[in-house]
């Protein structure tokens, strides 16, 4: 590591954002308070990080957010002349630095402040690694670096810029740099070559190290045939701070699988915690409301979950099945059926056509 920072913002940076380790975080805080108190220019940009919310700190810390302490704590960095803090601030958007310029003594232009975050990216420290790296990945080198005439082959430079600095973050054991390296590699925007050996690799890499949307992809990757692995990996992900690992925890439990029993009570408890983050489990979630699984029979709920995608496939067919049979809305079999014909092929809707026949005054239920 660089031995450039101060030794107690070097060790807080290295707990807070390279290994995110909880148990430091309170400690790792107060090194970073105590530094600045100090004068430490450096420490006031980390403690404005602490303030700002989940795009800038690990929520698994459980900091208290507070933007106003934030931003006064990035100026403060700033105006006693931190190069990290103007470097990094710029990305704040909406952010009016000191005097309206990120540019402050002892720096006198953003070229100068670029080569002493360049400098200690180079020198081992691994969060400026992930600067250097961003600032190619988002293009920001353009302004920082005064590039007149950009074009494809200048960004395409960039993203192999910003694949180096990433690979040297990762080294220094800063796997959270891994996410936007794999939109490099898997994306092929800006004419970059599509590269699964790599992505899959980094995918490896990040799981085995505790990176939640790795663990994600991890679990992805296997279906039914090995839903005991695909759950453990959702639980991991979940363990690491990455809450969108409910709702796929639900669809394991929904759907069941090799090494795992479906439990449609388990699938409830975690759509219901998935449904208030995002919509996406709404299809799954509209159906145990449908079926009266895991929970009580409730027609309104289903409907309202369906009418999220309605495209999709469990969503059209119990819409066609609430409107129908009637299920607390008229029935209108001719509604029902057109969302039916979006999937003719699916077990349950051959199985519910089988209940219905056109006769000469319309479709009719033979149930009825």
């Amino acid at each position: 590591m660089s031995k450039r920072f101060d030794k107690r913002v070097e060790y807080a940076v290295e707990q807070l954002w390279i290994k995110r380790n909880k148990a430091e975080g309170a400690r790792a805080k107060q090194m970073l308070r105590e530094a600045a108190e100090e004068g430490n220019a450096d420490a006031y940009y980390f403690l404005g990080r602490c303030c700002l919310g989940d795009c800038f700190i690990d929520p698994v810390f459980g900091f208290e957010e507070n933007e106003y302490e934030g931003i006064e704590y990035f100026r403060k960095s700033i105006e006693m002349g931190s190069a990290v803090g103007m470097f990094a601030s710029m990305r704040l958007a909406g952010f009016i630095p000191p005097d309206g310029t990120f540019v402050h003594p002892p720096y006198y232009s953003l070229k100068e402040i670029w080569d002493e975050v360049e400098a200690l990216a180079n020198d081992g420290q691994s969060f400026c690694q992930l600067l250097i790296g961003n600032a190619y990945y988002f293009l920001d080198a353009i302004k920082f670096l005064q590039v007149q005439n950009v074009h494809d082959g200048v960004i395409r430079g960039y993203m192999y810029k910003a694949m180096q600095y990433y690979d040297m973050s990762i080294a220094n054991g800063n796997f959270f740099v891994i996410q936007n390296y794999l939109n490099i590699v898997s994306s092929g925007e800006h004419g970059m070559p599509i590269d699964r050996q790599k992505e899959q690799a980094l995918i490896d890499i990040g799981a085995e190290n505790g990176v939640g949307f790795c663990e994600l992809r991890k679990g992805d990757s296997y279906g039914i045939d090995d839903a005991q692995t695909a759950l453990d990996y959702y639980q991991r992900a979940l363990e690491h701070g990455d809450s969108r690992a409910h709702g796929r925890i639900g669809k394991v439990y929904f759907y069941g699988g090799r090494g795992v029993e479906k439990d449609y009570y388990k699938a409830m408890e975690h759509f219901l915690i998935a449904r208030e983050q995002s919509n996406w489990v709404s299809d799954m979630l509209g159906t145990c409301y449908l079926k009266g699984w895991g929970t009580a029979v409730n027609y309104a709920a289903a409907k309202r979950e369906f009418e999220e995608y309605p495209g999709e496939r469990l969503s059209a067919i119990g819409l066609g099945e609430i409107y129908a049979y009637g299920l607390g809305v008229p029935a209108d079999i001719k509604k029902g059926l057109q969302y039916w014909d979006k999937f003719p092929g699916d077990i349950r809707v051959i199985e519910n056509k089988r209940n219905f026949k056109k006769t000469l005054f319309g479709w009719k239920c033979k149930k009825a």
